[in-house]
């Protein structure tokens, strides 16, 4: 899917016959759209969307527009069949040994996560590979128990995945603080 606005994701799926791998790979942000999911910082709940794909929300959270993204993607992969017709048993043709791998970067990341979480149940050989995913991702408890099959790289310094609500709102009061503190007028003559 290679259509973007703020309501749909883009997306491609590959398919590895080399490493027996089926790939769902999250385009990371690119767009002024991107860049309105990545603002929708509030965290959602997951009760409801842990009773709908089989996984236990109750009491965790989410990065609302990280999981409006994969709320959209898992039911566009619905929608569409593709990921059934590549790995049901009932097809058959490329169920054999292959594997389901998910993965993105930065807001990719951010969305690659939960659809993993989401189709984990579906597809429990299901592996996530998420690269500099934005910090407060997800609440701790589910963080703790996702260890398992997903995976986050983070190189060096990068800011990305260390930001958060908490990081952003200190770095502006001590922005402030500081104009404050200037003795040199602010204004121009």
């Amino acid at each position: 899917h290679f259509h973007n606005t703020v309501d749909q994701a883009v997306y491609c799926i590959l398919v590895d016959h080399v490493w027996k791998t089926v790939v769902l790979c999250i385009r990371g942000s690119l767009s002024l759209e991107d860049y309105v999911i990545n603002l929708q910082v509030d965290p959602e709940k997951l009760d409801e969307v842990g009773a709908e794909y089989g996984f236990d929300g109750d009491g965790e959270y989410c990065h609302a527009g990280y999981l409006a993204r994969a709320k959209w993607i898992c039911e566009d992969l619905k929608r569409h069949g593709i990921l059934d017709r590549l790995l049901n048993k009932e097809s058959g043709k490329y169920r054999e040994g292959y594997m389901l791998r998910v993965t993105g970067h930065s807001l990719g990341a951010g969305t690659a996560a939960p659809v993993a979480v989401m189709l984990r149940h579906r597809y429990p050989d299901l592996r996530c590979l998420c690269i500099a995913p934005p910090g407060g991702l997800f609440s701790e408890g589910l963080a703790t128990r996702c260890q398992s099959f997903v995976t986050t790289y983070v190189h060096n310094t990068d800011l990305v995945p260390r930001i958060s609500t908490q990081t952003v709102e200190r770095l502006r009061d001590k922005v402030l603080q500081m104009v404050a503190r200037i003795k040199v007028p602010k204004k121009a003559n």
